[in-house]
């Protein structure tokens, strides 16, 4: 891969690669024990009861009560537990894991080095635990310690505010503290492709948007409802938003593979943070703001980066 231009695409993981909550297989095997002790009939309302609904940030929450339910309800409940038993119950959106490696040679196509990488709030454990490890360079969530009966304190957390610092960590290949002048980054902003699926993403939406990569929005295939609430949620923060399908011909599909093709020939050198704070209209100095304009008339890349929000359905092409 010397000497190809490093892309990546940073993904979220629940109801992003996954159709349902990464917990919800131990929920399942659990239901009546989560019934007993809570009074809760359905698995779906574990965490808007437990976490969103006290006021809890859930992904926050979500571990440390995972944590508290593992002395009782959830038994033996070990990290290689969680790897081996609940990580392959997941399941998964259409089209994965096929979707990796067909989008890394498409990429290597277009001379371009492409790799995948996961930033959840959720448990590593889990996550390693899926069809999708083989092909991730890295995934970023919360971590537990373990004691003789299991997991018993939490050792890393990855919350929806901490996001966007796992970009800069996969973007500068390093620490996030560490000066690192740009052209030594691993991969450029720019070169970033961010998917998610709702209002716990807008930070690292706002954050790549404003950098000049591409962000990506999805919700439930054919769910009305879900869509119109990521129309709510991400109008305005993404640049596509799809349905949540990774299959071959998939409008997902369609919007990645424009994306890297846009990479890959990019040859505008502008700084983009001064295109998106141009339409903010943040920029004081009548003089930036005028070069802006200018070369944004002039560019159809920038231009294209800078559009609102495009709404597409299924199977795009």
């Amino acid at each position: 891969m010397a000497g190809k231009l490093k892309v990546a695409c940073i993904y979220d993981f629940d109801l992003t690669l996954s159709e349902e909550y990464q917990q919800f297989p131990i929920f399942r095997e659990f239901a009546d024990g989560i019934r007993k002790k809570y009074g809760i009939t359905s698995i779906d309302d574990y965490f808007p009861t437990l976490c969103s609904g006290q006021g809890i940030d859930v992904g926050v929450g979500a571990m440390q009560q995972v944590l508290r339910d593992a002395q009782d309800i959830f038994p033996n409940l070990t990290n290689e537990r969680l790897r081996r038993v609940y990580g392959p119950q997941i399941q998964l959106a259409p089209g994965l894991p096929e979707w990796f490696p067909r989008m890394t040679d498409y990429a290597r196509e277009l001379s371009l080095d492409l790799s995948h990488h996961v930033i959840s709030a959720g448990f590593s454990p889990l996550i390693e635990g899926t069809s999708l490890t083989p092909y991730l360079a890295s995934i970023r969530s919360g971590t537990f310690l373990e004691g003789s009966q299991g997991i018993e304190r939490i050792k890393t957390i990855v919350d929806p505010n901490s996001k966007r610092e796992e970009i800069i960590k996969i973007c500068k290949g390093t620490d996030v503290h560490e000066d690192v002048s740009i052209d030594d980054y691993h991969i450029t902003y720019e070169n970033v492709i961010v998917i998610g699926d709702g209002s716990s993403d807008r930070r690292k939406f706002n954050f790549i948007l404003e950098r000049g990569g591409i962000a990506i929005g999805v919700y439930p295939c054919g769910d009305n409802e879900h869509k119109e609430r990521a129309q709510r949620d991400l109008t305005g923060r993404v640049h596509y938003l799809v349905p949540r399908d990774y299959t071959s011909h998939s409008s997902l599909e369609l919007m990645v593979r424009h994306s890297l093709e846009k990479m890959a020939t990019r040859t505008c050198q502008f700084d983009f943070h001064l295109v998106h704070g141009l339409k903010l209209n943040h920029m004081r100095s009548p003089e930036l703001k005028e070069i802006t304009q200018k070369h944004l008339e002039g560019c159809d890349d920038c231009q294209e980066r800078n559009k609102d929000t495009i709404l597409l359905e299924e199977q795009a092409f």
